[in-house]
């Protein structure tokens, strides 16, 4: 299994720890070039094969649109929630593909309970379930510091 790639310390000249939307275009075109990155993104087989049937977009929910559940603790059993993730990327799950495997989180604004946090870090997560296709894979969250 390939090492997560650290690339936030190399490209965030701020020092901030996370990448702005220009680090993360200058990363993305680093990854874009370095051949070994390529590799590593490869399974033993070669390149991922894409899925048969590429994905449909499900159906448009706001957050108008579900319960919300603001008194319930996050983890309760007995509640389903809907969460509403905004990238300020048009192209945000191709910039996920291209993060994928390294330390770099795509911003994201998240919307849960009515409450919207700003600045809520996004990677794809899980190995074997990534290369899977694109209804298949799992995302982590990284929530701000303010909850």
């Amino acid at each position: 299994m390939p090492q997560e790639r650290k690339l936030v310390k190399q490209f965030d000249p701020n020092g901030d720890k996370r990448l702005d939307s220009a680090e993360r275009k200058a990363a993305r075109e680093f990854l874009a070039k370095d051949t070994s990155a390529g590799r590593a993104r490869r399974g033993p087989g070669g390149p991922r094969q894409p899925s048969e049937t590429p994905p449909q977009p499900g159906p448009n929910v706001s957050p108008a649109d579900v319960k919300s559940y603001p008194e319930a603790g996050l983890y309760a059993p007995e509640v389903l929630r809907t969460l509403f993730l905004e990238f300020e990327n048009a192209d945000w799950e191709k910039e996920l593909q291209d993060f994928n495997n390294t330390d770099v989180e795509v911003p994201a604004k998240l919307t849960v309970d009515g409450k919207t946090y700003p600045n809520v870090g996004v990677h794809f997560r899980g190995m074997s379930s990534f290369g899977r296709g694109a209804q298949d894979r799992n995302v982590r969250l990284t929530w701000p510091s303010t909850l």
